[in-house]
C-alpha cells in the first residue's frame, strides 16, 4: 500500500473525477463473458488474453473504488475534528466542526428557510385579516346602534349612553393579535441568521478545505 496527502479541496475535485471514471469503466467493461467451448478464440484473441482483459478490467474497477472510498473516509474523518469559527458582524463568534457547518448548510438552513417562509406567510395573513375586520368595526357599531336604539342618534337617549354602547360594542369585537412568540422578532432574528450563515459558510469552508490536508493509503 502507499499513503498519499493533499488537501481536502483537492481530495474533493478527485471524488468528483473518481465517480465519473467508475461510472465510464462500468459502463463500457464487461467482467464476465460466454463462449462456445469448441472455440479457442473470442474476438481474435485466445481464452487466457480474455480471461487476462477481464481480470484487469475488475482490478481496474476495483482500484478506483478503492481509492475513491479511501479518499473519502480520510475526508469525513477530517470533517470530524477540524474546527472552523465563523464570526458575526457583532463580534459574536461561534465554533463549529467542519461536519456541523456541512449538516447545518445542507439541512439545518433548510429547515430555518422553511420555518421563516411559514412565520412571514402566517404573519402577513393575521394581520391582514385583522386590519380588515377591525377597519369594518366603525360601521358595524353605527349597525348595532342602529338596531339597539332604533337609530344613530338613539330617538331621545343620551349622547353618553349611545356612545357608550358604541364604545362597547367596538372593544368587545375588536380582533386581537395572539402572539406570545413575537412572531415579527422571530422573523427578524431568521433573516439575521441566514444571511450570516449563507454569507459566512460557503467562504469558511473553501478556505479550510485549501488548507486542511488529509492522509490516506490505497
Amino acid at each position: 500500500m502507499q499513503k498519499y496527502t493533499m488537501t481536502v479541496h483537492e481530495g474533493l475535485a478527485e471524488l468528483k473525477i473518481l465517480g465519473q471514471r467508475i461510472e465510464k469503466e462500468l459502463a463500457s467493461n464487461a467482467f464476465i463473458m460466454i463462449n462456445k467451448h469448441a472455440n479457442t478464440k473470442i474476438d481474435g484473441m485466445s481464452i487466457a488474453d480474455c480471461q487476462k482483459v477481464l481480470k484487469a478490467s475488475m482490478q481496474k474497477v476495483n482500484d478506483l473504488i478503492n481509492r475513491r472510498n479511501a479518499i473519502k473516509q480520510a475526508i469525513t474523518k477530517s470533517n470530524a475534528v477540524t474546527e472552523i469559527t465563523l464570526t458575526k458582524d457583532n463580534g459574536n463568534s461561534v465554533t463549529m466542526t467542519v461536519a456541523e457547518v456541512i449538516e447545518y448548510k445542507n439541512v439545518g438552513i433548510m429547515y430555518l428557510e422553511k420555518l421563516l417562509s411559514t412565520l412571514s406567510s402566517q404573519y402577513a395573513r393575521v394581520t391582514r385579516e385583522m386590519k380588515l375586520k377591525n377597519d369594518a368595526l366603525t360601521q358595524e357599531a353605527d349597525r348595532y346602534v342602529v338596531g339597539l336604539f332604533g337609530s344613530k342618534d338613539g330617538n331621545g337617549i343620551s349622547a353618553d349612553v349611545i356612545e357608550n354602547s358604541r364604545n362597547s360594542y367596538i372593544e368587545a369585537n375588536t380582533i386581537d393579535l395572539i402572539d406570545p412568540n413575537k412572531v415579527m422578532n422571530k422573523i427578524n432574528d431568521l433573516k439575521e441568521e441566514l444571511d450570516f450563515y449563507n454569507t459566512k459558510v460557503d467562504a469558511a469552508l473553501s478556505t479550510s478545505n485549501a488548507v486542511t490536508t488529509i492522509e490516506f493509503e490505497v
